[in-house]
């Protein structure tokens, strides 16, 4: 029977070239544990390679939904074409989110570092106090709103301040202050939130709104130290 030949010698001793038979050297009759290595396929990727494919394929997805999300207005279908990538790259919910949020706070802090060169550019005190206001919602860094404050504070002395706004300003740093003291996380957020709104425009009042923030993340890190008591036990007894 041609049929079972071919499956005794694991389909490899003989073929059919034009409708006739060839022969070949006859092999020694396959032990159990050889049928397995007859159908086994040559070569199968390591577990490393999969593992750089799929890091690499993720990577790309990361790219691309900080692509995405690089427009001032992005495009809700290139959106979702992004984040469905993303999924089928494997990345999981948790990282979906992070990505996203991080390409929008990209985005966020691109507009507001043109948005200030813009106001600088125009030497407008309103243009000013906006971008101002702007790069401290898009938690830009300190050091790159320097030049704008300084250059707000100048026109500022120019133009002497107007009482109300100084006012204002100040009573919103008594607020920090208080807030501050409190140590009250949702206090502190309220506060922060009116100061950045505002957008304060000299040195020392925005000294204030720093020291706040950074008072706001040691409170919240305490609580979450708090909340999780057994973790850091845990891991002390397994090691």
């Amino acid at each position: 029977d041609r049929s079972q030949g071919s499956v005794g010698n694991g389909g490899c001793d003989c073929g059919e070239v034009d409708g006739e038979m060839t022969s070949r050297a006859p092999r020694r009759p396959m032990a159990p544990a050889d049928f397995g290595r007859s159908i086994a396929p040559r070569s199968t990727p390591s577990i490393g390679n999969r593992r750089m494919r799929t890091t690499t394929e993720q990577k790309a997805a990361l790219a691309k939904i900080a692509e995405a999300y690089a427009r001032e207005s992005p495009d809700p279908r290139e959106v979702e074409c992004a984040l469905a990538f993303g999924r089928t790259a494997g990345l999981e919910p948790a990282q979906l989110k992070e990505a996203r949020e991080a390409a929008i706070l990209d985005s966020a802090r691109r507009r507001a570092r043109e948005r200030l060169a813009q106001a600088m550019q125009s030497k407008d005190t309103i243009e000013l106090r906006n971008a101002i206001a702007f790069a401290d919602e898009a938690l830009l860094d300190s050091r790159e709103v320097e030049d704008a404050i300084a250059l707000m504070e100048e026109l500022d002395e120019q133009a002497h301040e107007t009482p109300s706004v100084a006012h204002h300003q100040d009573a919103l740093v008594d607020g920090l202050r208080a807030a501050i003291s409190s140590r009250d996380p949702d206090e502190l957020s309220r506060a922060i939130r009116n100061a950045e709104v505002a957008g304060f425009t000299t040195r020392q009042r925005r000294a204030v709104l720093a020291e706040a923030r950074v008072t706001l993340n040691l409170v919240i890190a305490r609580e979450r130290r708090v909340s999780s008591p057994g973790r850091r036990s845990r891991g002390a007894g397994d090691r």
